[in-house]
């Protein structure tokens, strides 16, 4: 019969469970209505010393806060819909003390706000083609930000790939102006903001190794030696000019001519200021 009694209050208490009628589906309810006042009278009048019940009602608050937010991040809801979850869950730890440290997320949900924020404010910018600014906004996202993080590098590629076209169109419209500065000025500047980036390095490979090549060329029909060895050794220090094996030959000629001209130089005042002259 013992047996038989315990049964059949295990099944009347499945039953109270499912049906939603225990004391911590009540009090869940109230806090998904976002009735925390409701919530609070509930828990302090039938949940408080209850040990199992205060654990059911903890857990619930923890999981149903991280549900949400899990939500949030990817999505898959409004941030006032979350914003009033954080408020219902705050209002009633303000007054049961259930949950520490729930000021974390608070600070958390802010950061994820002001993500989301910068997501959008980058799309204004993208729009506007304001590129710098675009790139500037995305990179405010954080990659806690599910809904928007991937999204927000894939802009920030795409404003940058833009961006560099636009300045090295520019540049080469300098370039056919005979404005070497000016085509500089604008492919260092882009370097500053946006760092390192195969096009611009291609870029200058090319404008310095012309540039180069047409001072070398003059420096050899001028024949002076010092100049053409000096400007050699500079253009292969900068790393941006590609010099060609003719280049190289003509400047370990010309090395050596003024070194055995240097030679000779020498000997001549030695001897000079020596017994052995004359």
């Amino acid at each position: 019969k013992k047996r038989i009694v315990r049964f059949l209050v295990l099944i009347l208490a499945s039953c109270i469970l499912l049906s939603g009628c225990a004391p911590t589906s009540k009090f869940a309810r109230h806090v998904k209505k976002g009735e925390y006042q409701k919530a609070v009278s509930f828990y302090r009048r039938e949940l408080h010393g209850k040990t199992l019940l205060e654990l059911e009602s903890v857990n619930f608050l923890r999981s149903y806060l991280n549900s949400k937010w899990t939500d949030y991040l990817e999505g898959k809801i409004t941030e006032d819909a979350f914003s009033t979850v954080l408020s219902t869950v705050e209002k009633i730890d303000s007054q049961l003390e259930l949950l520490p440290g729930l000021h974390r997320n608070s600070s958390k949900f802010a950061d994820i706000k002001a993500s989301k924020e910068s997501y959008a404010l980058g799309l204004l910018f993208f729009e506007d083609e304001n590129y710098l600014k675009a790139i500037e906004a995305f990179a405010g996202v954080m990659r806690e930000d599910k809904e928007n993080y991937a999204k927000a590098m894939e802009k920030i590629e795409q404003s940058m790939g833009i961006y560099e076209s636009g300045v090295l169109e520019l540049a080469r419209e300098r370039l056919a102006e005979d404005d070497y500065s000016g085509a500089m000025a604008l492919v260092a500047e882009a370097q500053n903001i946006l760092g390192e980036i195969e096009g611009f390095d291609e870029f200058l490979c090319r404008f310095h190794t012309e540039i180069f090549a047409k001072r070398f060329e003059g420096l050899v029909e001028s024949g002076d030696g010092l100049s053409l060895v000096k400007a050699y050794n500079e253009a292969k220090s900068n790393g941006y000019t590609a010099l060609s094996p003719e280049m190289t030959a003509k400047y370990v000629a010309v090395r050596s001519g003024c070194i055995q001209d240097a030679i000779e130089e020498a000997e001549a005042v030695f001897l000079e200021g020596s017994d052995y002259a004359g």
